[in-house]
């Protein structure tokens, strides 16, 4: 079964190398800043959607077959090739718990918040 060659996976791979030159410094050291805040927030995010829903969302991946062309024995066709698909499932959570959570990362985003700021104004500084 013969899908891509390697050449092809190469080019594919190496296709975003161009662009890694196009963040500069500062926005490198912005990103780093705020990477711990971002992932909080999200997380403050879902947990007050999952308290307003009512229910939490899990990820769940699927693997189903797709057809896709292939040359199998010296003769063109289609082969089955798993994929992965990813869809959303309602879990059942509790909700004083979830409140609870919302709370203390309340708290944890504010701080989270303020030293972003702080480590981004001394990014800004790098910049100038």
């Amino acid at each position: 079964m013969v899908h891509v060659n390697s050449l092809t996976h190469l080019k594919l791979l190496l296709l975003p190398l161009p662009l890694l030159g196009c963040i500069s410094a500062e926005e490198s050291c912005v990103r780093s800043a705020t990477a711990e805040y971002r992932v909080i927030d999200a997380l403050y995010e879902e947990t007050q959607a999952n308290i307003e829903r009512g229910y939490g969302l899990e990820t769940v991946d699927d693997v189903v077959n797709r057809l896709v062309p292939c040359v199998k024995n010296g003769k063109r066709g289609f082969c089955q090739e798993p994929t992965l698909r990813k869809r959303q499932e309602a879990v059942a959570i509790n909700v004083e718990d979830e409140r609870r959570i919302l709370s203390q990362l309340q708290i944890t985003r504010a701080k989270a918040g303020r030293e972003a700021d702080r480590a981004v104004s001394e990014c800004r500084k790098l910049g100038s």
